[in-house]
């Protein structure tokens, strides 16, 4: 399976500085604009620690943009891959349905499959996101968030809209984070059998 990697640096700034960045950065690059959306991420609980996370994600409240995520970091370097699904997919997976999951031909959802009999993995907390997000020079994106939000209540999904919101970050603070992807030459994915695999489109998405 085929992976985008990329290195990753966070950081916690107050707003004056978030003006101040997010107006130098569109100075740099007046041809390019910030994103604003939504996005609520719902993680899975019952790996063992250290295990890669998996998440199914929405965008915008957008039926048509729900992802499921696979993320884990090794030796400073973060692997991510995402697939599109469709809701009923996603519904049937919140039940508890992954059979249809068992060999399909996405790769990803056989491996959460898999991951999911071998480890007991099941739907844990959501967060909901309010990201600005900017493609910059030299394969980097730059994300700010202004606000995150745990959802709490009995029963929460990427599909509640009635939850009690737990803020996660301080107020006037902005969360900024900094991605570059690593881009391998074609011989290296070659030999990592991974050469005739398309690129992850998803994995800026949000």
């Amino acid at each position: 399976m085929r992976y985008t990697m990329y290195y990753e640096e966070n950081d916690t700034i107050d707003d004056e500085k978030y003006d101040l960045l997010k107006q130098r950065l569109l100075l740099e690059q007046p041809k390019k604009k910030f994103e604003s959306y939504t996005i609520k991420k719902q993680r899975f609980v019952g790996g063992e620690e250290g295990a890669p996370d998996y998440f199914l994600c929405i965008k915008n409240d957008d039926d048509s943009q729900i992802y499921m995520e696979k993320k884990y970091k090794q030796n400073g370097i973060f692997y991510k891959k995402c697939e599109k699904m469709t809701r009923e997919e996603c519904e049937k997976l919140l039940k508890g349905d992954i059979e249809w999951m068992k060999n399909h031909k996405k790769l990803l959802f056989a491996d959460f499959y898999l991951q999911s009999t071998l480890n007991y993995l099941s739907p844990g907390p959501m967060t909901i996101y309010e990201r600005e997000m900017m493609k910059c020079k030299r394969e980097g994106y730059v994300t700010f968030c202004k606000r995150i939000v745990r959802a709490a209540g009995s029963s929460t999904d990427i599909f509640t809209e009635d939850y009690i919101p737990i803020s996660c970050l301080p107020e006037e603070k902005v969360r900024v984070t900094y991605k570059k992807e690593i881009t391998l030459p074609n011989m290296v994915l070659a030999m990592l059998q991974m050469g005739d695999e398309p690129a992850d489109e998803f994995a800026f998405a949000f």
